[in-house]
């Protein structure tokens, strides 16, 4: 598996499609042929930052973290929808709504499907005799998916999740820490550790891993400690922020283009 979390946006994207990649050929292995009947495929989760909004920059870096999709297999195709009905004009793709169908043994790829889209992303899936459907960046998954398709969204298994923290520092120091996952190496998906990284140390420097995904508490007193022990002047955290939204500006020569 990759050595720790990303330094550039670029190496982001290779590690995505390497824990994509290790997932596909995982399937085909255990699978064989049976493994592409209709919804049999990977479904796998990918949480990485993208720029937020619509712009065209977003659509484009949606096409460079997929890059020429050949992580799926050679002669499979990847067959691109968005949630965002702005995104998906401006990257000429259809929406999860459109009734656009799906190339014979394509893998669907839904752009951040919140919660209110799951019911259309489900109908989506099930329509379709897909090779597999990958996730980027849904939204509100845990808190606010209808009960009735809580199942639904649990088939996804998370195969890469990169997540920027801003750490906050009361005496007004801010510090960057991420919260780290690849499947890439693994024998199964759930067998990848959730780890917490220190980003402004060089290597990043690894504070904590467990088995299941930590929620925000135990990111922050895990954070909390770690720092408390490192510096004693700056016992203490005002803030974690996810800083997704801020990424483009944590690797250096993306934000201008």
């Amino acid at each position: 598996g990759p050595e720790g979390p990303p330094r550039s946006q670029e190496e982001a994207y290779a590690q995505a499609r390497a824990a994509l990649g290790a997932t596909f050929s995982a399937r085909k292995r255990r699978g064989g042929k049976k493994s592409t009947r209709a919804g049999k495929g990977p479904r796998v989760r990918v949480e990485i930052p993208l720029p937020p909004g619509v712009s065209e920059q977003a659509a484009d870096e949606v096409v460079a973290l997929l890059g020429d999709g050949s992580f799926v297999g050679i002669g499979t195709s990847l067959d691109v929808r968005f949630a965002s009905p702005e995104l998906a004009a401006l990257a000429e793709c259809p929406t999860l709504e459109a009734a656009t169908p799906a190339s014979p043994g394509a893998v669907l790829v839904a752009v951040s499907p919140t919660a209110a889209d799951v019911p259309a992303l489900s109908a989506l899936v099930q329509r379709f005799d897909w090779a597999g459907a990958i996730v980027v960046n849904p939204a509100g998954w845990e808190a606010s998916v209808d009960q009735s398709l809580v199942p639904f969204t649990r088939t996804f298994d998370i195969a890469y999740s990169f997540l920027p923290l801003s750490i906050q520092g009361l005496l007004g120091s801010t510090s960057n820490g991420a919260v780290f996952r690849s499947v890439e190496g693994e024998k199964t998906p759930a067998a990848a550790p959730w780890k917490i990284y220190l980003m402004d140390e060089d290597p990043p420097k690894q504070i904590a891993q467990m088995q299941k995904r930590p929620g925000d508490a135990e990111i922050e007193t895990t954070l909390y400690n770690s720092m408390a022990q490192e510096s004693p002047v700056n016992q203490g955290i005002r803030a974690v922020r996810s800083a997704g939204e801020g990424l483009m500006n944590l690797f250096p020569g993306r934000g201008d283009k």
